[in-house]
């Protein structure tokens, strides 16, 4: 008899990523990711812009800065982009060949921030 059944697959979501969605590095400073926001939004904004894409984009503009914009949240952030790069490869993992595979999503956010 199975004891976890209280255990349940998660649902696999894909993770967006917010950096590129504020065309920054992930080495940005919260200045340069405020600026960036403020860049981009007014463009994307569902009174400036009547497109019927535009409200999506701004959605995931918005998300992307609540997400980026406080320390503790980007780092969370952070750490949710490395859990879900090593689920994929350690699920993955191909014994014959020993390698995994590495993305450079990845590696620019292990990369030390300036």
């Amino acid at each position: 008899m199975v004891m976890w059944k209280w255990l349940k697959p998660r649902r696999k979501r894909e993770l967006k990523d917010y950096y590129s969605l504020l065309d920054v590095s992930p080495g940005a400073s919260q200045k340069q990711i405020q600026q960036a926001f403020r860049r981009s939004a007014p463009a994307y904004h569902p009174d400036a812009n009547k497109n019927p894409g535009a409200l999506e984009k701004f959605q995931e503009l918005v998300e992307a800065y609540q997400a980026l914009k406080a320390p503790t949240k980007r780092d969370d952030y952070d750490a949710q982009v490395i859990a879900e790069y090593c689920r994929s490869a350690l699920g993955s993992f191909d014994f014959d060949k020993k390698t995994t595979p590495r993305t450079p999503a990845l590696l620019r956010i292990l990369r030390k921030r300036d």
